[in-house]
């Protein structure tokens, strides 16, 4: 009985820093830096219509393209709002679930501690292969959550800076802030420390 408990704690806490994995990767088509490859072909005038065409559909590329063609007539300022909008919503989904793979691990590593202590206190006299068992799977759930979320972070920082270039093609952050030093890259992040 504790012993399914034990491997339902560590299923649990894998499929919860997968979650956020997944969310990440739905963050942006993940094929930024081959639309930046192609747009660098196209002159930049008719840029954001090889975005568009390019673009898989319903994907933050082709939202920006969108957003591009659609604000042709509205002022810069407009067109620079509706970017950072959407730049925004971008970071947001990148962001949002950030901490759960840390979460993960705590679940995972405390859990099977917990449930070993717990089979131990039951049992005082003898040690039988459940506590060393739900050691491991706690140990072990740990570790691949915590590999998970170093993966999230990776591919978050990689889909931001191809995100950025793709923005600097389309010649956006050069209306956004005309003579503004370029941005700095952004720091990263650290987790749990």
């Amino acid at each position: 009985m504790i012993l399914a408990l034990g491997v339902l704690i560590t299923f649990a806490s894998v499929l919860l820093a997968w979650a956020h994995l997944a969310r990440v990767r739905r963050a942006t088509s993940g094929k930024a830096a081959e639309l930046l490859v192609a747009l660098k072909r196209v002159p930049v005038n008719e840029r954001a219509a090889a975005l568009a065409a390019r673009a898989p559909e319903g994907s933050a590329e082709r939202r920006l393209a969108a957003l591009i063609e659609a604000s042709e007539d509205a002022s810069e300022d407009a067109r620079g709002a509706a970017v950072d909008e959407l730049l925004a919503e971008i970071e947001l989904a990148l962001d949002a679930t950030a901490s759960w793979p840390g979460a993960a691990t705590r679940i995972a590593a405390y859990g099977g501690l917990f449930l070993a202590v717990i089979t131990v206190l039951l049992r005082p006299g003898s040690i039988s292969f459940v506590a060393p068992a739900l050691l491991v799977l706690g140990l072990g759930a740990a570790a691949t959550c915590a590999a998970l979320g170093r993966r999230a972070r990776e591919l978050a920082d990689d889909q931001r800076k191809a995100i950025d270039a793709l923005v600097d093609t389309l010649g956006l952050r050069d209306r956004l802030a005309p003579g503004a030093p370029p941005r700095a890259p952004r720091p990263g992040r650290r987790r749990g420390a």
